[in-house]
Protein backbone atom coordinates (compact mmCIF):
# COMPACT_ATOMS: atom_id res chain seq x y z
CA UNK A 1 0.00 0.00 0.00
CA UNK A 2 1.18 3.33 -0.71
CA UNK A 3 1.41 6.47 1.41
CA UNK A 4 0.60 8.91 -1.44
CA UNK A 5 -3.05 7.08 -2.24
CA UNK A 6 -3.98 4.85 0.32
CA UNK A 7 -3.74 1.57 -1.93
CA UNK A 8 -3.07 3.64 -5.36
CA UNK A 9 -0.20 2.80 -7.36
CA UNK A 10 2.82 5.35 -6.70
CA UNK A 11 2.81 5.89 -10.51
CA UNK A 12 -0.40 7.49 -10.53
CA UNK A 13 0.59 10.65 -8.65
CA UNK A 14 4.34 11.12 -9.81
CA UNK A 15 3.84 13.94 -12.14
CA UNK A 16 1.95 15.56 -9.16
CA UNK A 17 5.23 16.10 -7.63
CA UNK A 18 6.12 19.46 -5.60
CA UNK A 19 7.81 22.16 -7.49
CA UNK A 20 11.47 22.77 -5.63
CA UNK A 21 11.69 25.52 -3.41
CA UNK A 22 13.83 28.69 -4.13
CA UNK A 23 17.26 28.93 -1.65
CA UNK A 24 16.92 31.69 0.90
CA UNK A 25 19.34 34.43 0.72
CA UNK A 26 22.46 34.56 2.65
CA UNK A 27 22.24 35.82 6.32
CA UNK A 28 23.41 39.50 6.87
CA UNK A 29 25.77 40.11 9.95
CA UNK A 30 23.41 42.38 12.34
CA UNK A 31 25.46 45.56 13.22
CA UNK A 32 26.68 45.41 16.80
CA UNK A 33 24.12 47.28 19.23
CA UNK A 34 25.38 49.96 21.15
CA UNK A 35 27.03 49.99 24.89
CA UNK A 36 28.01 52.19 27.47
CA UNK A 37 31.67 52.42 28.62
CA UNK A 38 32.26 50.30 31.15
CA UNK A 39 32.40 51.89 34.35
CA UNK A 40 30.70 51.38 38.02
CA UNK A 41 27.79 53.74 37.13
CA UNK A 42 27.29 52.04 34.02
CA UNK A 43 26.91 48.78 35.46
CA UNK A 44 24.95 49.74 38.19
CA UNK A 45 22.70 51.16 35.49
CA UNK A 46 22.79 48.38 33.34
CA UNK A 47 21.63 46.27 36.53
CA UNK A 48 19.00 48.73 37.48
CA UNK A 49 17.36 48.51 33.89
CA UNK A 50 17.29 44.75 33.93
CA UNK A 51 15.83 45.39 37.17
CA UNK A 52 13.38 47.21 36.12
CA UNK A 53 12.67 45.47 32.74
CA UNK A 54 11.63 42.42 35.20
CA UNK A 55 10.46 43.58 37.91
CA UNK A 56 6.50 44.59 38.69
CA UNK A 57 6.81 48.29 40.63
CA UNK A 58 4.04 48.16 42.22
CA UNK A 59 5.21 45.68 44.72
CA UNK A 60 2.56 42.76 44.77
CA UNK A 61 2.82 39.42 45.58
CA UNK A 62 3.70 37.54 41.71
CA UNK A 63 3.46 33.65 41.85
CA UNK A 64 6.20 31.92 40.08
CA UNK A 65 5.26 29.07 38.01
CA UNK A 66 8.52 28.22 36.97
CA UNK A 67 10.66 25.21 37.73
CA UNK A 68 12.57 27.08 40.32
CA UNK A 69 9.98 28.27 42.79
CA UNK A 70 6.33 27.20 43.43
CA UNK A 71 5.54 30.19 46.47
CA UNK A 72 4.82 33.37 46.56
CA UNK A 73 7.21 36.08 46.68
CA UNK A 74 7.68 39.51 47.11
CA UNK A 75 9.13 41.62 44.46
CA UNK A 76 12.37 43.80 45.03
CA UNK A 77 10.74 47.41 45.04
CA UNK A 78 12.73 49.72 42.54
CA UNK A 79 15.10 52.10 43.84
CA UNK A 80 14.49 55.91 42.78
CA UNK A 81 17.76 57.45 42.03
CA UNK A 82 17.72 61.56 41.70
CA UNK A 83 20.07 62.48 39.04
CA UNK A 84 22.50 65.46 39.70
CA UNK A 85 22.03 68.50 37.50
CA UNK A 86 24.74 67.68 34.40
CA UNK A 87 24.39 63.87 34.90
CA UNK A 88 22.60 61.86 31.83
CA UNK A 89 19.11 60.25 32.52
CA UNK A 90 18.37 56.85 30.55
CA UNK A 91 14.33 56.17 30.45
CA UNK A 92 13.14 53.44 28.69
CA UNK A 93 11.00 54.58 25.77
CA UNK A 94 7.67 52.72 25.96
CA UNK A 95 7.72 54.13 29.66
CA UNK A 96 8.24 57.89 28.69
CA UNK A 97 5.47 57.54 25.87
CA UNK A 98 3.34 55.72 28.52
CA UNK A 99 3.88 58.88 31.29
CA UNK A 100 3.72 61.02 28.50
CA UNK A 101 0.13 59.81 27.15
CA UNK A 102 -0.84 60.19 31.18
CA UNK A 103 0.15 63.39 31.30
CA UNK A 104 -1.80 64.37 28.43
CA UNK A 105 -5.05 62.99 29.67
CA UNK A 106 -4.39 64.59 32.66
CA UNK A 107 -3.74 67.88 31.38
CA UNK A 108 -7.30 66.96 29.24
CA UNK A 109 -9.39 66.07 32.67
CA UNK A 110 -8.04 69.48 34.20
CA UNK A 111 -9.04 71.51 31.11
CA UNK A 112 -12.65 69.61 31.19
CA UNK A 113 -12.70 70.32 35.25
CA UNK A 114 -12.14 73.93 34.54
CA UNK A 115 -14.61 74.16 31.78
CA UNK A 116 -17.61 72.33 33.86
CA UNK A 117 -16.95 74.49 37.04
CA UNK A 118 -17.09 77.44 34.27
CA UNK A 119 -20.80 76.17 34.01
CA UNK A 120 -21.34 75.13 37.46
CA UNK A 121 -19.95 79.07 38.02
CA UNK A 122 -22.60 80.59 35.75
CA UNK A 123 -25.69 78.37 36.87
CA UNK A 124 -25.03 79.32 40.56
CA UNK A 125 -24.98 83.31 39.87
CA UNK A 126 -28.12 82.70 37.64
CA UNK A 127 -29.99 80.79 40.62
CA UNK A 128 -28.47 83.62 43.08
CA UNK A 129 -30.10 86.29 40.94
CA UNK A 130 -33.10 84.43 40.30
CA UNK A 131 -33.20 83.52 43.98
CA UNK A 132 -32.63 87.36 44.78
CA UNK A 133 -35.74 88.68 42.68
CA UNK A 134 -37.90 85.88 44.39
CA UNK A 135 -36.64 87.62 47.99
CA UNK A 136 -37.75 91.12 46.93
CA UNK A 137 -41.09 89.97 45.23
CA UNK A 138 -41.84 88.38 48.56
CA UNK A 139 -41.07 90.88 50.36
CA UNK A 140 -43.08 93.39 48.20
CA UNK A 141 -46.35 90.64 49.24
CA UNK A 142 -45.38 90.99 52.63
CA UNK A 143 -45.60 94.82 52.14
CA UNK A 144 -49.08 94.76 50.91
CA UNK A 145 -50.12 91.99 53.68
CA UNK A 146 -49.28 94.46 56.03
CA UNK A 147 -50.55 97.59 54.40
CA UNK A 148 -54.14 95.89 53.88
CA UNK A 149 -53.90 94.39 57.36
CA UNK A 150 -53.54 97.45 58.55
CA UNK A 151 -56.10 99.66 56.65
CA UNK A 152 -58.66 96.68 56.31
CA UNK A 153 -58.74 94.21 59.58
CA UNK A 154 -57.39 96.94 62.21
CA UNK A 155 -60.50 99.22 61.61
CA UNK A 156 -62.93 96.65 62.73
Amino acid sequence: MSWLGFGQKDDEYGSMRLPELPSLPEKRALPELPSLPSTQMANQLNNEMVKSAVADSSGEMVEDRGDYFSTMQPLAPQVIQRAKPNELVFVRIDKFQEAQKDFNDVKKKVKEIESLLREVKAINQKEDAQVSEWVRDLDKVKSLLIEIDSRVFNQL
